[in-house]
């Protein structure tokens, strides 16, 4: 029977000792000392804090992204009638998977595309201004990818872009 209290009373001592050390270090809420409104507001402005660090978190791919590598473009830039410079655009098409192949045997109609626009548009661009603007030329081309293939391309990746002046 005296082994019995000793165990019991150990075991009291020993669970007692840690849930008070869970209390101090915070790991558990103190049912003694209730937590005042400046605590419960300090508490909500840390989850709202873990929240948005949740959710700027990466997020990695489910899958391997698919990608259409187009051949490099070269967009002559004519004044009257010589050759001021060529802009080169190099571009991939980040498609949806099961439809890679429908975006490839149509990839000459995008191809044409670019440069029947950005034909004309270079023109006057570089009346204007002399460095390239990247974030309208990424609009511009994803504009015309889904204006040709609509939800089989997800995004257009924009490889390289630079311009060479002629030499004539």
């Amino acid at each position: 029977m005296k082994r019995i209290i000793v165990i019991v009373l150990l075991l009291v001592l020993v669970g007692g000792g840690g849930a008070g050390a869970l209390i101090m270090l915070g790991v558990l809420p103190n049912p003694f000392n209730p937590p005042t409104a400046a605590q419960s507001a300090a508490a909500a402005a840390a989850a709202k804090v873990d929240a948005e660090r949740k959710a700027k978190e990466f997020k990695p791919p489910s899958e391997a992204m698919t990608f259409v590598v187009l051949r490099d473009m070269i967009v002559p830039v004519l004044t009257d009638t010589k050759l001021e410079r060529s802009v080169y655009i190099s571009v991939r098409l980040n498609v949806v998977k099961s439809e890679k192949d429908a975006v490839e045997t149509q990839i000459v109609r995008y191809e044409n595309a670019v440069i029947d626009e950005f034909v004309p548009y270079f023109q006057t661009y570089f009346q204007k201004k002399e460095a390239l603007d990247l974030r309208e030329i990424k609009a511009k081309l994803n504009a015309s990818a889904k204006k040709l293939y609509g939800d089989k391309v997800n995004d257009v990746l924009l490889v390289n872009v630079f311009t060479q002046k002629s030499k004539r």
